[in-house]
């Protein structure tokens, strides 16, 4: 009888140390799937995710082929695509309230602004909808806890194309191709930092220029910046006439 006990026993360690390592192999998975149906369930959107790894006893998350699609009063189709997004963070600021990455990794192929009958966009819309329900899950994560950024040690971007659609005034459809691979930028510290990085990549992908007339009237970084936020409005359809770089062709707005 102690015998067929023990064999037993030894039989349900074997299952639970098999059940395990499935859970292991399967958890990239599982956790790909519980992601899909968090973001859908919070914003509403259908998302599809290729391959998602969080790393449990190490801090980075790694994603690739993101594709999100916008609600039927936005056209329904595709919002945003990410061929890679790779963090990897320090878990002790973290805990601390503070947001440090020590490598952030982004690939954007496409991201596609639709401004709808009403004249509401559908970034604002994500935003609004994430933002607060990413906000609210981070506080009962960590209680008390005012986040902060404090920087960025390496960066590594990547952007392809912004397209934006007026479904009120298609007219106002516009088109912009970054083609910025892989550029590196090390220490950012804050989120003043960003905002050198946002100028240095709109002149490196042409879409702005260090000749083009600023309302500063000048050439220095404000300068620049307001060339970027220029060419914002432009695109976005806030403006009058197109940017440097910006197609207004109202059938390549709607392609992939």
């Amino acid at each position: 009888m102690i015998r067929k006990l023990l064999k037993w026993f030894l039989y349900l360690c074997l299952l639970l140390v098999a059940g395990v390592v499935v859970l292991i192999l399967c958890k990239d998975i599982i956790i790909r799937n519980l992601t899909e149906r968090r973001i859908t369930a919070q914003t509403g959107l259908y998302v599809r995710i290729d391959h998602l790894h969080v790393g449990f006893t190490e801090p980075v998350i790694s994603m690739q082929g993101f594709k999100l699609y916008n609600r039927p009063e936005y056209g329904g189709g595709l919002l945003l695509h990410l061929k890679a997004l790779h963090i990897e963070y320090d878990p002790e600021a973290l805990q601390s309230g503070e947001l440090h990455l020590d490598l952030f990794r982004l690939d954007l192929e496409e991201l596609n602004i639709v401004r709808n009958a009403a004249g509401r966009t559908n970034i604002t819309d994500f935003i609004e909808r994430a933002g607060t329900e990413g906000r609210e899950a981070l506080s009962r994560k960590l209680p008390g806890k005012d986040f902060g950024f404090t920087g960025i040690d390496q960066l590594d971007l990547s952007l392809g194309r912004v397209r934006f659609t007026d479904l009120r005034d298609p007219r106002r459809n516009r088109e912009a191709y970054f083609g910025v691979k892989n550029l590196e930028i090390k220490n950012i510290r804050d989120e003043g930092d960003l905002y050198g990085v946002a100028a240095i990549v709109l002149l490196r992908s042409g879409l702005v220029s260090l000749g083009s007339p600023a309302k500063t009237g000048h050439n220095s970084g404000s300068g620049i910046l307001d060339l970027g936020m220029d060419w914002l409005r432009e695109t976005l359809g806030f403006g009058s006439s197109g940017a440097g770089g910006v197609s207004t062709n109202t059938s390549s707005a709607g392609s992939q």
